[in-house]
């Protein structure tokens, strides 16, 4: 029922961390010297938070139930390649991402550039094969390598892949605040939920706030 944060958790939070960073009295002289705060600043500022979002995306992960919805995504994709089905086409029709329109490819890469969970399992794949599924932090991947070389002792392959997103805590907040019923106190102004802001009621007012932004959009200092 919500995400809750005790005091008490906080201050053993608090605890920890001094303990962590070392005494207490050389922590509140930094503190005090760098930004000018205090330890209960430091609480509230930096353990607080950090608590709250660490409990946020355990919330996040408990009520997402869209990873089997793109497992079967992925998997469909996988499935019209058994078919025979062109790679590149695949990806323009399941794809997420900008290289979805490009067939999926993504052009030469070395190892480090690729993230972890996915460099190791696409250079093992021979030239010219795909992988299976290969699930990483960022979603499920279908990899095909298209060829392979060594510049300058660099190992480099050139792929396309097949991009299932996974949603992240961004798009979960985002799609919480769209459903948010936001009431805004005074008659002149209604909450905007698709632009997440205030807006006039009054089309007018909304040009004119639109053309005062655009005159002055070279000095944002002047938009308000």
């Amino acid at each position: 029922s919500g995400i809750k944060i005790t005091n008490e958790i906080v201050d053993q939070e608090v605890s920890r961390k001094l303990d962590e960073y070392g005494d207490k009295q050389s922590v509140e002289e930094n503190l005090a010297n760098f930004y000018g705060w205090t330890i209960e600043d430091f609480k509230e500022k930096i353990v607080k938070a950090d608590l709250y979002k660490e409990k946020l995306g355990k919330f996040f992960e408990s009520q997402d139930n869209s990873s089997n919805e793109l497992k079967s995504k992925i998997e469909d994709a996988g499935k019209e390649l058994e078919s025979g089905k062109d790679f590149s086409d695949v990806a323009r029709d399941y794809s997420d991402g900008s290289t979805a329109q490009d067939g999926g490819g993504l052009g030469w890469t070395t190892k480090e550039q690729l993230i972890p969970g996915l460099a190791e399992s696409v250079f093992n794949i021979e030239e010219g094969e795909r992988s299976g599924i290969i699930e990483s932090e960022l979603g499920f991947h279908i990899v095909k390598v298209e060829e392979k070389k060594l510049e300058e002792d660099v190992g480099m392959v050139k792929i396309k892949q097949i991009f299932v997103r996974k949603k992240n805590l961004a798009d979960w907040l985002e799609e919480k605040m769209s459903d948010m019923k936001i009431y805004i106190p005074l008659k002149d102004y209604y909450w905007d939920k698709d632009g997440f802001e205030a807006q006039f009621r009054d089309e007018s007012l909304r040009e004119f706030e639109k053309e005062i932004i655009k005159e002055f959009q070279g000095d944002a200092s002047l938009i308000y």
